[in-house]
């Protein structure tokens, strides 16, 4: 699903708007099955991560409690390491099948990112009274934007990296 999505993103011409692509992996996966197969890791745009880098899963006890799920990757993908500022998220299994347009994304007359609401009749996580958003879609957010979020809820955001999947759903609190 990984290369037919990079493909398509490339053929449908959303790579000439990528700076760098970061293929986030759980480190339990990654230490089972090492790094996605077909992937040219020594692309220069390509940047390969484990959940472990950025997610932050061991307590203050030490223990790993693996919050490597949805919510605990979505709530912590502003503390990846030389994250842009601006950050699209595709999951591996969004296949780009037309022509990419930043249009899809952004509003150019308001000056801000288009938010697709009410598209998922469900919200994953505690949202403090917010309404569900495309949960499976593309996401674009902005890094200082998601990280003032976690600065807001923050032992919410903690309990979601330490597995407790419902204590927060960072997406919905983000839009």
């Amino acid at each position: 699903e990984l290369l037919f999505n990079l493909r398509g993103a490339e053929k449908y011409g959303l790579m000439k708007h990528v700076r760098l692509v970061w293929i986030v992996v759980s480190t339990t996966n990654f230490r089972q099955f090492g790094p996605p197969k077909g992937l040219n890791m020594s692309h220069p745009k390509v940047r390969l991560i484990d959940t472990d880098s950025f997610v932050g899963t061991r307590d203050q006890g030490g223990i790993d409690h693996q919050g490597v799920g949805y919510l605990a990757k979505t709530g912590s993908l502003h503390r990846i390491p030389e994250m842009g500022e601006w950050i699209l998220l595709l999951h591996d299994d969004l296949l780009p099948t037309s022509e990419f347009s930043v249009d899809y994304l952004y509003d150019k007359v308001l000056k801000k990112p288009i938010l697709y609401m009410n598209l998922d009749p469900y919200i994953m996580g505690w949202c403090d009274s917010g309404k569900p958003t495309a949960m499976h879609g593309p996401w674009f957010v902005n890094k200082c934007r998601l990280a003032e979020v976690e600065r807001r809820y923050p032992a919410r955001f903690a309990k979601v990296r330490l597995g407790n999947n419902r204590d927060a759903d960072p997406r919905c609190l983000y839009d």
